[in-house]
């Protein structure tokens, strides 16, 4: 498949021909009898995306590292207002931190993959969304993680270079997935439901019925694209502000030495400025969550989910969605693992 999601390329690969047919009548009325293939009551859902356990897994994950980095960094902050030696929980909060990045890593370029190229073509704009907000939160991971590059860097330098060369896939691939804009007409009263359309609809291709009754699903520009960029930026910010300084050293190896303390608080213009990445990373997560939580909603009381069978999406017994969630419990176990090896006085 071409690096574009697009009808002629999914038309090429796959056989994929998307029908964004609409009732004639516009403005299209929520009790519309059909929109596309799909029928009023008859929009399947798709518990690989949009499922309750997927989306705790990805979004549970992305909360532990915000929190624990969060925590390593007021840790920090007080360790040295009161100048004694660093907190010796740091290390195991910052170690939990970093398997939740390096997990939603691996986990992040797989799925975007995935849904991508194997799924892509078939999935309905309201699926592409949550795809859409999960490749947010898994960003919002790893621009989070970057803020404590510093802490191990120049310790661990060759670590540090498989951690920011493994994350470059990440960013390229979510930034192809996040350029079809479906967030901006999701759902409105003159449109109706257009979540079931195919999310080739929403494509740059204009696909409609003609002159006087095309399909008006474009967006004036891709929200989620812009917040995804934005946590990029944050990441490269931060990779900058740890190496920059690296390199300058390298150079010059009888000047100053900025990491002769190499915990993230020990250096209060460093810890402010990685105090504002984490609280951009944790404002753009509440926005995800938020959003969501509403298309699901949305999708659910709007009458055009296949409920007959209950809503798959929902239930948490399956075994697919299962997995996830117990993932994220063992994600904890060598943390604990570690504190059940410390002396009483842990800090």
């Amino acid at each position: 498949m071409s690096a574009n999601f697009s009808i002629s390329s999914c038309r090429a690969v796959f056989g994929v021909e998307p029908n964004c047919e609409l009732p004639s009548s516009l403005p299209i009325s929520r009790n519309a009898p059909f929109l596309g293939d799909v029928e009023r009551g008859q929009f399947e859902a798709n518990p690989d995306i949009a499922g309750i356990g997927i989306l705790i897994g990805f979004f549970g994950v992305t909360y532990c590292a915000v929190i624990s980095h969060l925590a390593c960094l007021i840790l920090g902050l007080l360790a040295r207002s009161n100048r004694r030696e660093p907190y010796r929980i740091m290390p195991l909060i910052r170690r939990f931190a970093f398997v939740c990045s390096d997990q939603q890593l691996l986990t992040g370029v797989a799925y975007t993959v995935s849904v991508r190229y194997r799924t892509g073509c078939s999935l309905s704009g309201y699926h592409y969304a949550i795809a859409q907000n999960t490749l947010l939160a898994i960003a919002i991971t790893q621009a989070v993680a970057s803020s404590a590059f510093v802490s191990f860097a120049r310790r661990d330098f060759l670590l540090t270079f498989v951690r920011l060369a493994g994350a470059i896939p990440f960013w390229v691939l979510g930034s192809l997935f996040l350029k079809v804009p479906i967030d901006d007409k999701f759902d409105n009263e003159k449109q109706g439901p257009l979540f079931v359309l195919s999310a080739l609809c929403f494509t740059d291709e204009y696909y409609g019925l003609g002159t006087d009754n095309e399909l008006q699903v474009r967006a004036r520009f891709p929200v989620m694209a812009m917040l995804f960029m934005l946590a990029m930026a944050a990441w490269v910010t931060s990779v900058l502000a740890t190496l920059v300084p690296m390199v300058i050293k390298w150079m010059d190896p009888e000047g100053p030495d900025d990491y002769e303390e190499t915990d993230v608080g020990d250096r209060k213009w460093r810890a402010y400025f990685f105090g504002v990445i984490i609280a951009l990373g944790l404002a753009l997560l509440i926005y995800a969550t938020v959003e969501t939580g509403n298309m699901r909603s949305r999708v659910y009381k709007s009458g055009w989910l296949d409920v007959s069978n209950g809503n798959a999406e929902q239930d948490l017994s399956a075994l697919g969605q299962l997995i996830p969630v117990v993932l994220l419990v063992f994600t904890a176990y060598p943390i604990l693992d570690m504190m059940l090896g410390m002396d009483s006085d842990g800090k």
